[in-house]
């Protein structure tokens, strides 16, 4: 039986093809290629085992890449071929902790280096937004980055605008949810 997909996300390569990466009720995470009239490139590349959240997915110009959360809360990185396989071992950036949820995977490339960023829960009830960078050959770079210092996110995503990320986020810090952004250099 097929399971009905309950989070997608897709991005146009500068060919004009597609990548469509999707999560199925089952918390099975998936990523597959399409021709720019939508017919299938090869097999779908099965990411793993998804929690309530995620796939993200981004592309270089030369790669793919996948960030999602496991069942257990880590946050998961790999990188994938133009062809969907998988491209050395998955990269843990962000292993779960108790009371410390994790959510809202959110993928892009600066140009020269991918940044995951999602929203965690700091154990106090306070949950913000925070970032790692990644080299293109899949290496950890530099610390953990706060984005966000308000401690009511409720979900963001990133963009990158060819000089900055743009970041847009959900936050309840006046007692109801309102739209918040933040543009930041890449430095």
């Amino acid at each position: 039986a097929t399971l009905a997909p309950n989070r997608i996300e897709a991005i146009v390569r500068e060919d004009g093809s597609y990548v469509v990466a999707w999560r199925v009720a089952n918390g099975s995470a998936y990523v597959t290629r399409l021709d720019g009239g939508g017919t299938r490139l090869g097999p779908d590349t099965i990411l793993g085992a998804t929690g309530f959240d995620g796939p993200s997915i981004a592309w270089s110009g030369l790669e793919l890449a996948a960030l999602w959360l496991t069942p257990g809360g880590d946050l998961t990185f790999t990188r994938l071929t133009p062809a969907g396989e998988r491209v050395g071992s998955d990269i843990l950036l962000r292993v779960a902790s108790p009371g410390m949820p994790t959510s809202s995977p959110s993928l892009i490339w600066t140009n020269d280096r991918w940044l995951a960023s999602w929203c965690q829960n700091d154990g106090s009830g306070s949950t913000d937004v925070f970032a790692r960078q990644v080299s293109p050959a899949g290496g950890v770079l530099g610390g953990l980055i706060r984005v966000t210092t308000s401690g009511h996110v409720v979900d963001m995503r990133s963009v990158w605008a060819g000089d900055q990320i743009g970041y847009g986020w959900s936050d309840d810090r006046d007692g109801n949810s309102e739209i918040y952004f933040a543009r930041l250099r890449c430095n």
